[in-house]
């Protein structure tokens, strides 16, 4: 930024705005909520991206990372999609937030393609629902 030459010169980023205004004090939380909102279970988005490139390359890391940060976020189309994909790890996720949530339409569609866990919990699920009955 050059302001030397008059205003017309001294023109300002949006970034280098918000760093100005919170230098003199005028947003001392902004900035720092502005970061947190570009960012998914702790990374921006084009580390998620780059994350996911890395999976379907076949980085092993990069696929269990990503099982993880679904998990955490509950973030079933993830983990279908990894599912999907082949990994056993992303389908027994996804049966366990199934499950916990009580999600038995995903549960039967899981189920239904050939998942024994999932048809595990539906039993349960439905022992319970006998239990509660008698």
């Amino acid at each position: 930024m050059d302001c030397d030459r008059g205003p017309s010169a001294c023109r300002l980023t949006f970034a280098d705005s918000l760093v100005l205004l919170q230098g003199r004090g005028h947003l001392p939380t902004l900035h720092t909520e502005y970061e947190r909102d570009e960012k998914i279970g702790g990374m921006t988005d084009p580390e998620l991206s780059d994350l996911r490139a890395r999976a379907v390359n076949g980085d092993r890391d990069a696929v269990d990372q990503l099982i993880e940060l679904a998990g955490e976020r509950g973030d079933m189309e993830e983990l279908r999609r990894l599912a999907d994909a082949g990994s056993s790890d992303a389908m027994d996720e996804l049966v366990q937030l199934a499950g916990e949530r009580g999600d038995t339409t995903e549960l039967r569609r899981l189920a239904d393609a050939g998942h024994r866990d999932a048809a595990d919990v539906l039993a349960e699920f439905a022992d319970e629902v006998d239990d509660v009955r008698e």
